[in-house]
């Protein structure tokens, strides 16, 4: 096989993985939110440390719930597992690794709850190590107010409970592009297709220079 043939195999395969990926991507199901705990996230309400079990109680959450998330902030945040019970004990688990960024953090549930629970207990442990995080929220009644090993904190987290939606990002993709096209001056949905066009034109500026470096013998 000569070395222009096999460029050729290479920029094909290449190619091929790529539309593969991004048929699977579009095909998927994103997750949407079920229903929330009406908290905000309107400040800190305290240091989320090690060696500690931050718990929220009175928690309502719905059917079909696969995921929960939390109003959390850290730059580099510590591995995090959450549990979740009810009267009748432990109902479901979940747990995040530590790297994550940003102001929220999202468990997979395991076992996804087939029906609505309530009032619920949320409790967070983290990690041992030295990674700072923030716990958000908002304030709330004494009774309402999550605990730090007990001890009232100042409100509530923000929880978020998520549920597989009906929809395919496919299907989304005009409400997505126009989503994308606001907020800029100008603007339009023709910005999504924009981008769209540059992704495809590097792409194949990419296969062009490979051809044209591996290409000849």
């Amino acid at each position: 096989m000569t070395a222009r043939v096999k460029a050729r195999w290479v920029c094909g395969v290449g190619v091929a993985a790529i539309a593969v990926v991004l048929m699977v991507v579009l095909l998927g199901t994103p997750q949407r939110v079920a229903a929330t705990n009406a908290a905000t996230v309107a400040g800190e309400m305290g240091a989320f440390s090690s060696h500690t079990v931050v718990c929220q109680t009175d928690e309502r959450i719905p059917a079909g719930t696969d995921a929960l998330r939390l109003s959390v902030i850290a730059d580099i945040g510590p591995a995090v597992a959450v549990t979740v019970t009810d009267a009748s004990g432990v109902v479901a688990r979940g747990r995040h690794t530590g790297g994550w960024v940003g102001g929220s953090l999202t468990f997979a549930l395991q076992p996804a709850l087939t029906s609505a629970i309530g009032p619920a207990t949320i409790c967070l442990t983290r990690d041992n190590g030295e990674r700072a995080a923030e716990l958000l929220g908002s304030l709330a009644p004494r009774p309402l107010r999550a605990t730090d090993d007990g001890v009232a904190l100042a409100g509530r987290m923000r929880a978020e409970y998520l549920r597989p939606g009906d929809q395919s990002w496919l299907s989304m993709a005009l409400h997505v592009a126009r989503r994308l096209g606001l907020g800029h001056s100008p603007a339009g949905t023709w910005v999504a297709a924009l981008l769209a066009a540059v992704m495809v034109l590097v792409v194949a500026l990419v296969v062009w220079l490979l051809q044209r470096e591996f290409g000849y013998e």
